[in-house]
């Protein structure tokens, strides 16, 4: 299926309507859903949607941070150019984000989840159970300098 529109929403509502007009479910192990699989989605203007208020950075910030955890480690210097309040969140005089989720993604008790997550869905590619945990089991308090932690002072 191929969906070529002007903007985001345009391809979201071509989508939406698609879907709805199925008649076949998948039935999954927490309930049925509806997908369409092998979607092309084509946009020509795709930042037509983009605000340009104050929340203009928000996409280059998100990239920046998802760029960040990809390379598996914490240092201030790689994500301060995309999100400079972190730098106030660095313990060890502006080096480290010792919350960061890099370390953990890859490092954390000699596990790589992100690995882990590919493993499982080689093994079974419409597994609904390949999620990667940002904290260990039973932890519920995040480091002063996780990024959430950080968005959640900051609203």
């Amino acid at each position: 299926m191929r969906i070529a529109t002007e903007t985001l929403d345009d391809a979201l509502l071509e989508l939406y309507a698609g879907l709805l007009a199925k008649k076949t479910n998948v039935v999954a192990t927490r309930g049925s859903n509806t997908e369409q699989r092998g979607v092309l989605v084509e946009i020509a203007r795709p930042r037509a949607r983009l605000s340009r208020s104050e929340t203009r950075g928000m996409l280059f910030s998100a990239l920046g941070e998802f760029l960040w955890y990809l390379t598996g480690d914490n240092r201030l210097d790689f994500i301060e150019p995309y999100i400079p309040r972190y730098r106030k969140e660095s313990e060890d005089g502006g080096v480290t984000v010792y919350g960061g989720y890099g370390r953990r993604m890859f490092q954390q008790r000699g596990q790589d989840q992100l690995r882990n997550v590919l493993v499982l869905l080689l093994k079974y590619p419409f597994s609904r159970k390949a999620v990667r945990r940002r904290l260990p089991r039973g932890r519920r308090a995040e480091p002063r300098g996780s990024p959430s932690a950080s968005r959640r002072r900051s609203s």
